[in-house]
């Protein structure tokens, strides 16, 4: 019996670049040792060739995941973030915003600049109409003529030259001139009458009194005859005496009767001079009247001239709170809003509670123009100059804000070579520059605040 010798279960292993690297190793059989094996044998060497190619492709996937776990964060590390906070708001100009007040109001005539129109100092907004104010005027006009003319009649009654006014406020009205001249000439009528009255009476006087003269020059003639008589004893001395009783008695009534005529005279004199005295003081109450009227007619004229409504700086009409002709504006109300041109730009911005904090002065903001498409026109650059230090309440919605002011550096927009101003109103929407992070802190917080706040309710 032939027998066959068994041949060694190991082979030795043959790699392919002449080394036993077992990464890079394949097992090799000839068909002599192939044949020699057994099966129990064959499954050993499939199984370990099949463990040691999955351990070497777990290996790889393990170096990739961690290179490219590493690089990522690192990439993470490397890329920048930027924190913003959200604000929305208002250009309004730094300086104020001067209101335009009417004191007398009126009624609007005429709109001469809209809103959004530029004004300069002194130029028209509107207009009011004059009727109540012309009526006024005219008035008072009337009244003042109505005086010069009563002057120059009081002055013609005393004896003054009184040339009339070549220029008064109104045209004196020829029924008021002659009303006046007959006032005067009824007056001058009256003195007349008065003062003949009084000459009557003073001639009559008069007479009476060169009746006591020739009475008494008659009795003193008797009293003479009486004195010769009486020394021849031809009348008793009582006749005598009665003679020179009727002298006296005749003289006092004489000393009476001059007296009263003097009263008379002095009567008739003060006559004409009470005239002249009424005159003068009727001068000066026209005088005085006619200087309180001139001030009348100069406010008057003063609020015709304010019927025009003008601008009191260069600078936009923003506001116009009547915009209709026909409109009514009260006494003292603002009629328009101006807004200075030159003057500085602001934003006016609003920052919710939960993010001011996170705003502080200094920080640069990037504002997008609403009236501007910021993609075309860019966006204009600022810095925050003041956050309040308190809360204001939105009216429309209630809600509480912080005002943040923001600075502009420049009050317009650019589009290639044209700009385009920034006036007050336009709404914009503020990117305010917070801090500067990276990715992976950014990603990282989230994680950092659910960890945070695992604690805080674990304690």
């Amino acid at each position: 019996m032939t027998t066959h010798s068994a041949h060694d279960s190991s082979a030795t292993p043959r790699s392919s670049n002449g080394s036993n690297d077992r990464s890079t190793t394949s097992w090799r059989l000839t068909k002599s040792e192939s044949e020699g094996f057994s099966q129990p044998d064959e499954l050993i060497a499939a199984d370990q060739l099949g463990r040691t190619t999955g351990e070497t492709k777990a290996r790889r996937w393990l170096l990739t995941t961690t290179y490219g776990l590493g690089g990522a964060l690192v990439l993470s590390w490397l890329i920048p973030i930027q924190n913003y906070v959200i604000a929305s708001g208002e250009i309004e100009p730094l300086a104020e915003l001067q209101d335009v007040a009417h004191l007398n109001g009126g009624i609007v005539k005429r709109i001469r600049a809209p809103e959004g129109t530029s004004v300069r100092q002194g130029d028209p907004i509107l207009e009011l109409d004059e009727v109540a104010t012309s009526g006024q005027r005219q008035q008072t006009q009337t009244r003042i003529t109505n005086l010069l003319l009563e002057q120059r009649e009081l002055r013609n009654a005393i004896g003054e030259e009184a040339p009339f006014a070549e220029t008064t406020p109104s045209v004196p009205s020829a029924s008021v001139a002659k009303a006046f001249r007959d006032l005067t000439d009824a007056r001058a009528e009256f003195l007349q009458q008065q003062q003949e009255v009084q000459r009557q009476r003073v001639q009559t006087l008069e007479d009476q009194r060169d009746e006591y003269l020739d009475e008494i020059a008659l009795l003193k003639e008797q009293l003479s005859g009486y004195s010769m008589l009486e020394a021849e004893g031809a009348i008793s001395h009582n006749d005598f005496l009665e003679a020179q009783r009727r002298i006296a008695s005749t003289e006092t009534q004489l000393a009476e009767l001059n007296g009263h005529l003097a009263e008379q005279k002095l009567s008739l004199l003060e006559l004409g001079r009470k005239q002249i005295l009424d005159d003068y003081s009727r001068l000066v109450q026209v005088a005085s009247e006619k200087a309180e009227l001139d001030s009348v007619l100069g406010r008057n004229l003063s609020d015709e001239d304010r019927l025009t409504v003008r601008s009191p700086v260069d600078g936009i009409v923003n506001r116009l709170p009547v915009r209709t002709i026909g409109g009514v504006i009260a006494p003292g109300s603002v009629v328009a809003q101006v807004v200075p041109t030159g003057s500085e730009m602001i934003a006016l911005t609003r920052v919710r509670p939960a993010d001011v904090g996170n705003v502080q002065v200094g920080q640069t903001a990037s504002l997008k123009v609403e009236a501007y498409d910021y993609t075309r026109y860019g966006t204009v650059d600022g810095r925050v100059k003041r956050v309040s230090p308190s809360t204001f309440t939105d009216e429309s919605t209630g809600q509480p804000y912080f005002q943040v002011v923001i600075e502009l550096d420049r009050t317009s927009s650019q589009l290639a070579d044209t700009s385009y101003p920034l006036t007050a109103g336009m709404t914009v929407t503020a990117d305010i520059l917070t801090d500067r992070t990276n990715l992976f802190l950014f990603l990282l917080a989230p994680l950092r605040r659910s960890v945070d706040d695992a604690f805080a309710q674990g304690g």
